[in-house]
């Protein structure tokens, strides 16, 4: 029974949209029809007989541009139509438009936003090296500072105090072989002024009898080094030890052969002045260890308390 009241309704309802259809086919024709049909996918507006296109009083009128279809004939002109389209194209275009300078402006803000996100990025690795060197400069002066402390504290003790005594006295023997030395190459200095080798040696200096206290004084202070190695740094004994060595070879391969000869020749004056200059060369250096060395023991009683 329910059924067939659904089926009765359904069909009723077919002829009442197939009469309305019919009816409207008759008033505007067939073209009229499908074009009022399509209409809002056109964007174009159509009107069936007896309608009016004006706005009905107190509506606001549209001001869409857009072309009506007329409502005088079955017949809709392709202009129309044709100018529908065109306003269509224009409309969308003219979104595009608008969308691709939108889309630079954006472009262009992400540019900048990278570029700030850029600087912003290398701020911190350049903070960081700078705390870095400034912390490897702190590690290094604080080391320094601790080799020094400990130095003081060990030359208060009585191992320091052999150590002054000990550079001391290699400073001492020192001075005593470069004045040695100079009585021979360059008497002409006096006291206190480093050695040189002048233009030309005197006679004196190819004199075997001349060179007794050079090689006594040198003897003398290798004999002290030897003695208090024990209490020296590992860096001065090894500078003071490299000295003597090369003082060493100079004078036993260069020099004491060469004076021993009644009248050396200009190859054999020429291998005297070589190892002179060799000796002239290595005492401002192991002079300048030996001070810096005594300076670091040294204690200073007359420091305030």
């Amino acid at each position: 029974m329910d059924t067939a009241v659904v089926v009765l309704v359904l069909i009723l309802l077919l002829a009442l949209v197939t009469g309305i259809g019919w009816l409207l086919v008759r008033e505007a024709g067939w073209e009229r029809t499908r074009l009022l049909v399509i209409a809002p996918f056109l964007g174009i507006t159509a009107t069936l007989p007896g309608t009016s296109r004006h706005s009905e009083p107190g509506q606001v009128a549209s001001s869409d541009d857009r072309p009506a279809l007329p409502d005088d004939g079955h017949q809709v002109p392709a202009t129309i139509i044709d100018d529908a389209l065109r306003t269509l194209r224009e409309e969308v275009h003219g979104e595009l438009v608008r969308a691709t300078g939108a889309s630079r402006e954006f472009d262009a803000r992400l540019t900048r936003i990278e570029l700030t996100f850029g600087d912003a990025r290398h701020t911190p690795d350049e903070i960081a090296k700078s705390i870095d060197a400034l912390e490897a400069r702190s590690n290094q002066v604080a080391d320094t500072l601790r080799r020094e402390l400990a130095m003081v504290q060990r030359s208060t003790s009585g191992f320091g105090e052999r150590r002054v005594t000990a550079v001391s006295e290699l400073y001492a023997n020192l001075a005593r072989v470069e004045a040695a030395l100079a009585a021979v190459v360059n008497p002409a200095l006096l006291p206190g002024e480093p050695l040189s080798l002048p233009l030309e040696l005197a006679s004196d200096a190819y004199i075997w009898a001349n060179w007794r206290d050079v090689g006594d004084r040198a003897f003398t202070f290798g004999s002290t080094f030897n003695q208090h190695r024990y209490v020296l740094d590992e860096s001065t004994a090894a500078a003071v030890e490299q000295f003597i060595t090369a003082l060493r070879q100079a004078l036993t391969t260069a020099v004491y052969p060469n004076v021993q000869a009644p009248n050396p020749g200009a190859s054999q004056k020429a291998q005297i002045r070589a190892g002179l200059s060799q000796i002239v060369n290595e005492l401002p250096s192991i002079r300048r260890k030996l001070e810096a060395a005594y300076r670091i023991d040294m204690v200073d009683d007359s420091r305030p308390e």
